[in-house]
């Protein structure tokens, strides 16, 4: 984004990993400026292939005439063409699986086209020895490659998403282009407002004239946001807000990632009114979390949000499919002409009123304003308080429709607790140690059943923050001391790093 270094990591094994590795075993370098950032995470056994005319190095790689090969195939620029195809010959990958991926790419070009199948041909030539483990082969069962920001527009698209408003903001963007790029198909209105303040409005606007709308963007877009989110809260109308996480404040660093927005969204819009919060862990979950954040937006007419990272949104993972729920596409909404006495904010046992949209008989109205059952502006305080009420009595139901957090070896003495994209190196890293967890995905309302058996357990929260947010969240809930710990340095979570943070601050 601002012309600097640009790494790509790949994670493989013959069992499914959901996080990166501190460490790397093999790097292909394009630039010996970029390759050297990596000495921290370079061991004794990594393997080093490098250009045999490039300099600088601090390693001594394996040298080989990629640019040569390039050049080979009529464009210096397949360099990282011949090397990807370097690489895939040593791990006994069949070259006709990296030929139809080309083919599916260069669609617009001819040239480009054949240029990188020969580049690609000229890699499988080279005898490169990597000297790894061979990885067992799984090309039978049935799997995606999808990443986060893939994940929550095919949710969106699933859940039967119509409008989407949003002004650019890394790394919340992808949502906004994947969607953009489909709208057609789906028949999606997109929309790049001219500022986040007016695409909140936008799909306010547009929940309220019927249709499911949503508005994505990262941190310092949704500070612009808070007068929207607290009118939707008021008017009670239905909005998916999707905030890609990035480390904060300011601008702070764009592209790398954190889970700092936690207690930012959680206390959003001034106010009280109920909210739905979730955070995937994974590219699969943010298709099912972002197509349920739909449904309960609609159902308890309220803001839902869905908490990404930029670690998420950019990364791929070969998945299962995700599982969609045809009840989620369900709307509840009623025709507007179904009595002319119609009451949008009707005080009801459950805190729900019957929606309707504009256009029928009845006449809909709603106000920023504190208003009655028909919607009219009142000063009376009686009314005022029971709106209060009615309002946050969603949360009751609310409460019910949460799933428990995901456990592991709650026998072990000390309990890592985590939340969001942060599992897979909890996961790992707990499997390691022989540890217990209790991971996140959905936030508020919090589900806390799984505390009454870890009441003499040791709780150490394990965030991608400075102040654990969510230590004192759930330390707030539980009335007892959470620890934890934190990454703040825009790297993601691993299993690598909780090791050694552990053992630095004497935690385990």
């Amino acid at each position: 984004m601002r012309g600097g270094e640009y790494i790509y990591r790949i994670r493989v094994s013959e069992y499914p990993v959901y996080a990166m590795r501190e460490e790397v075993d093999l790097v292909a370098s394009l630039s010996s400026v970029t390759t050297d950032t990596l000495e921290r995470y370079i061991h004794s056994n990594t393997v080093i292939v490098a250009d045999k005319e490039d300099v600088g190095l601090k390693f001594e790689p394996i040298r080989i005439n990629f640019k040569e090969r390039a050049k080979g195939a009529r464009n210096p620029r397949t360099l990282n063409t011949v090397i990807v195809g370097a690489i895939l010959k040593a791990l006994d990958v069949p070259i006709e699986i990296p030929i139809q991926l080309i083919k599916d790419y260069f669609t617009s070009s001819e040239q480009l086209l054949e240029s990188n199948i020969k580049a690609l041909k000229n890699g499988y030539e080279i005898a490169l020895d990597l000297s790894f483990e061979e990885i067992p082969k799984n090309r039978e069962s049935e799997r995606l490659l999808l990443n986060g920001t893939e994940g929550t527009g095919l949710g969106a698209i699933s859940a039967g998403c119509r409008f989407v408003s949003a002004y650019p903001m890394t790394p919340g963007t992808g949502v906004m282009l994947f969607l953009a790029k489909r709208a057609e198909k789906y028949s999606i209105v997109v929309e790049q407002a001219e500022d986040e303040i007016a695409a909140i409005n936008m799909a306010i606007g547009a929940s309220f004239a019927g249709v499911r709308s949503m508005v994505t963007t990262s941190g310092g877009g949704f500070a612009l946001m808070q007068e929207g989110v607290s009118l939707a809260g008021m008017t009670e109308t239905p909005v998916v807000i999707v905030d890609a996480q990035r480390p904060a404040p300011a601008t702070g660093l764009p592209t790398r990632t954190a889970q700092e927005d936690l207690y930012f969204v959680l206390k959003s819009g001034h106010g009280e009114f109920p909210r739905y919060i979730c955070a995937p862990r994974t590219s699969k979950e943010a298709f099912e979390l972002t197509e349920k954040a739909f449904y309960l937006a609609d159902k308890y007419q309220m803001p839902a949000f869905v908490l990404l990272s930029q670690q998420l949104v950019d990364s791929q993972a070969t998945i299962e499919p995700p599982d969609h729920r045809s009840e989620y596409s369900k709307r509840f909404l009623i025709k507007s002409d179904e009595g002319l006495e119609y009451k949008r904010y009707q005080l009801t046992k459950n805190g729900v009123s019957p929606r309707a949209i504009p256009g029928g008989d009845a006449i809909v109205r709603a106000d920023s304003d504190e208003h009655d059952e028909y919607g009219f502006i009142t000063e009376d305080l009686e009314i005022r308080a029971r709106m209060v009420e009615k309002r946050n009595k969603k949360l009751e139901s609310l409460q019910k429709e949460i799933a428990s957090p995901l456990t592991y070896n709650l026998e072990a003495d000390t309990i890592l607790v985590g939340w969001g994209d942060s599992w897979g190196a909890i996961d790992e890293f707990a499997r390691k140690r022989n540890l217990g967890y209790v991971h996140y995905n959905e936030l508020y309302p919090l589900n806390l059943s799984i505390f009454d058996q870890l009441k003499n357990k040791r709780l150490i929260t394990v965030e991608g923050n400075y102040t654990g947010q969510f230590a004192e969240l759930l330390a707030s809930k539980l009335c007892r001391k959470v620890e934890h710990i934190g990454r703040y340095d825009g790297r993601p979570i691993t299993a690598n790093w909780l090791d050694k943070k552990l053992e630095e601050v004497g935690k385990i």
